[in-house]
């Protein structure tokens, strides 16, 4: 019996090719995306989670009162982590990290005659107890029991010793900003999983960082802290208990703590006001719903082509209901061709998949691969099993009401319900496509305003490198390069971390305030060579030199409500500096930040860690040459590694462009499987008034006419589809802008034109076929049948 199921399912396919080749092509195409979908979900998912106690690592933050609001940054205290275990019972291990991101943690390592340039990172002795990393080689509890103590990881072992064996106890030397220390080798670790966000080449004691950079009081921030909770600690009782830490140690602080699970900071690592408000986790969550919609468009076409042809079944109905076939074995036969249909549309999507893995994976910038491990296989599964249901359950439930008298004496009345549940389908279909069309117009014109955006520098021909102790003279050759236009050095570049403080005093202060200020050091020159202006007195100078004076934005003024505030003293962390000029608003931050207040001090070029070198437009090949000899002569065996800083600033937008390339490709599947179901209706609908069209044509009708008779129907419910959908798209697209802190104004235009370019492509769709029907011999539709 089931052999002749099959067989009459195969042969039904066969009957109606344009239908099957439809559906094959549309679920295919769905599965593909939601297979494709499912695996950069699937992966987003698991970063940072491979921690062996990730239920129980925490990240500590602050909270602190600045001009737009309560800002959560992760700058820490430099000892909170050590305060925080001997006082807080619940926390097992605590740990303080500088991040690899502060360039401190950039460096060369040497060996002999080996010169490697590396990122690490300064850690108190708990680090291991608190990130489960596998140690390969060493005590894991002796680590850091000596200043000098470092731990590196297996991959710099081998470019360092070319083994890991008997490498414990050998001495390297570690060359950073401020930092010259010859090193033991105690240990080595395995590198981070390909799921983790934090990368790093080795590991030094947190006593080198504090020999530099003293921690001045609790207002001072800088590094990062991290706790391993005791099992079954409430995350909502610690927060509680943690809040009011920093006030009980300095009651002029209202800054407070909160902690947030390490492996929620890549996905939920947005704060609002000092709550959670989300992330890439919202990514996350849209491309799940397109994934979901892109199905659901896909089983519209196979219902409302399989319901449109119940008409030429409903004898096949008819004849089994009367020779004793219930409606239970009709409901599973239909189930049956759509499951078919939907398994064979599977085996095309992992073709699809496989064949256009490698695109995906260079618009994600991930490296996915399609392994037909038990998960995947059960999501693959349990995907096409709920799509085949869901496409084929009405078709099924509709098709095998009918009633066998009815059928074989032609009384079948067709109702209405059935043309307003296909017409109402097809509205979905089209209403899903335009939202996601308008969608990637308006994420497409917010990333055009972004590289437009004034950031109050000049970032364009600029470029950056590490610079550990340059010299003066060695700055002075770079600026006398043919193509270099000005040269100087300090922390400025896109996306550099927030570090800063809150005890900055001044005439007036309200006793209450205690807004954070971030802190850039500039060397001399600097301000001019990235182009900033001065919105009063000046920049800095040697000829007048600056070491106890400062400069802060605009921003930073109106907070502190200064009239008149060159010449004017301040205290900072109780030394006394003074104003000398402001400097108008630059953001070195994304564009969903508002530009913060920020203080800039001054530091000679030998202690500035990075250079800045502006180059003339065309000269980039042979001054970039020149610049690499000369690095390399004050650097001997070291690559002259550099980057521009537009780049930077490129990285910092790069999931939204992801997001905005993505959202391209999926709108125009979604159009385009919409357009494949209206192409078979219309098909349809011209065949079954074949008869008709040849009668009004012999009457006298036009081409024309016969065009609008048969679009008519069509070209309504796709207008109907765009009136529902743009209000719609609006609020989705101006509830995203609203997360940017600048962002372009919506115009009129972004929804007529969308609208116009639906509108014209399921035009043209409908009219592939109905010109096709109107242009038809009317001698040869009245032969028809």
């Amino acid at each position: 019996m089931m052999k002749y199921q099959i067989r009459l399912i195969f042969r039904n396919f066969k009957r109606n090719r344009s239908s099957f080749f439809i559906n094959l092509i549309g679920l295919s195409t769905g599965l593909a995306c939601a297979l494709l979908i499912f695996l950069w979900v699937n992966d987003e998912l698991s970063i940072d989670k491979f921690f062996a106690n990730d239920r129980q690592l925490f990240q500590v933050m602050q909270n602190t009162k600045g001009a737009n609001g309560i800002e959560t940054i992760e700058a820490t205290p430099g000892h909170l982590a050590k305060a925080l275990s001997e006082e807080i019972p619940e926390v097992e291990y605590a740990v303080s990290v500088v991040p690899t991101s502060f360039n401190i943690s950039k460096g060369v390592i040497s060996m002999a005659d080996k010169h490697i340039k590396s990122v690490g990172q300064y850690v108190s002795e708990d680090f291991f107890n608190v990130f489960s990393y596998n140690i390969l080689y060493g005590d894991r509890n002796k680590l850091f029991s000596e200043k000098n103590g470092v731990v590196i990881s297996r991959e710099l072992a081998l470019k360092l010793f070319s083994n890991i064996k008997d490498v414990v106890g050998k001495t390297i030397e570690w060359n950073a900003q401020d930092i010259s220390v010859t090193s033991v080798v105690s240990g080595i670790f395995d590198l981070p999983s390909a799921h983790a966000t934090n990368h790093f080449d080795l590991l030094l004691n947190y006593s080198l960082f504090e020999g530099v950079n003293p921690g001045k009081g609790w207002g001072d921030s800088g590094p990062r802290t991290y706790v391993f909770l005791k099992e079954g600690t409430s995350t909502k009782w610690f927060n509680d208990k943690i809040q009011d830490f920093i006030k009980s140690k300095d009651k002029n602080l209202s800054v407070t703590l909160v902690a947030q699970r390490y492996s929620d900071r890549y996905l939920k690592g947005l704060y609002e006001n000092g709550k959670p408000a989300g992330g890439r986790i919202e990514y996350v969550r849209l491309f799940s719903l397109i994934a979901i919609f892109i199905l659901i468009i896909a089983c519209i076409n196979f219902m409302n082509l399989s319901t449109a042809r119940a008409s030429k079944r409903i004898k096949e109905v008819g004849i089994k209901k009367a020779i004793g076939a219930g409606r239970k074995s009709l409901i599973l036969q239909f189930i049956g061709e759509s499951m078919i249909m939907t398994f064979l549309s599977l085996g095309l999507a992992l073709i699809l998949v496989r064949l256009f893995m490698p695109t995906f994976n260079n618009l994600t910038g991930k490296y996915l691969t399609l392994a037909f491990d038990m998960r995947f296989i059960l999501i693959a599964l349990g995907i096409t099993i709920l799509t085949g249901l869901f496409a084929g359950s009405y078709p099924a439930l509709y098709i095998s009401r009918f009633m066998p008298v009815d059928v074989l004496k032609g009384k079948l009345e067709v109702s209405s319900g059935r043309f307003r549940a296909r017409k109402g389908l097809v509205i979905f279909q089209f209403a899903a496509s335009v939202i996601l069309i308008v969608s990637v117009l308006v994420v497409f014109e917010q990333l055009a305003f972004v590289q437009s955006k004034d950031l109050g520098y000049n970032r364009d021909q600029v470029i950056y490198f590490s610079a550990p102790k340059m010299s003066p003279a060695t700055l002075s050759e770079i600026r006398n390069i043919p193509g270099v236009l000005n040269a100087a050095g300090g922390n400025m570049q896109a996306g550099s971390p927030l570090g800063g403080t809150s005890g900055i005093a001044w005439k007036g202060k309200n006793p209450d305030d205690q807004t954070f200020f971030s802190v850039k050091w500039v060397s001399y020159n600097l301000i001019e060579t990235l182009g900033m202006e001065m919105a009063t007195g000046k920049a800095f100078s040697e000829d007048f030199g600056s070491s106890n004076q400062v400069i802060f934005n605009e921003t930073a003024i109106k907070v502190m409500g200064l009239t008149d505030p060159v010449g004017q003293n301040i205290s900072v962390e109780g030394e006394e500096m003074q104003i000398i000029g402001v400097v108008k608003d630059f953001n070195f931050e994304s564009l969903y930040e508002k530009v913060k207040p920020c203080v800039l001090f001054v530091a000679p070029i030998q202690y500035a860690p990075k250079a800045s070198v502006k180059i003339k437009a065309g000269m980039e090949k042979a001054t970039i040459e020149t610049l690499r000899k000369i690095y390399q002569k004050q650097y001997p065996g070291q690559a002259f590694d550099f980057k521009y800083m537009d780049d930077d600033y490129q990285q910092l937008y790069v999931a939204e462009q992801r997001v905005s390339a993505l959202s391209k490709y999926f709108a125009g599947l979604a159009i385009l499987i919409s357009c494949l179901g209206l192409f078979g209706l219309a098909a349809f609908s011209a065949e079954i008034r074949t008869k008709e069209i040849g009668i009004r044509k012999v009457m006298g009708s036009s081409t024309t006419e016969i065009v609008k008779l048969l679009s008519g129907d069509f070209t309504r419910l796709v207008v109907i589809a765009i009136v529902i959908a743009l209000p719609l798209g609006y609020l989705i697209v101006n509830r995203w802008l609203e997360s940017f802190a600048y962002h372009i104004d919506l115009r009129w235009w972004y929804f007529a034109g969308t609208g116009l370019i639906t509108m014209l492509i399921a035009l043209l769709t409908i009219g592939m076929q109905t010109m096709k029907a109107a242009t038809r011999n009317p001698v040869e539709a009245l032969r028809y049948e």
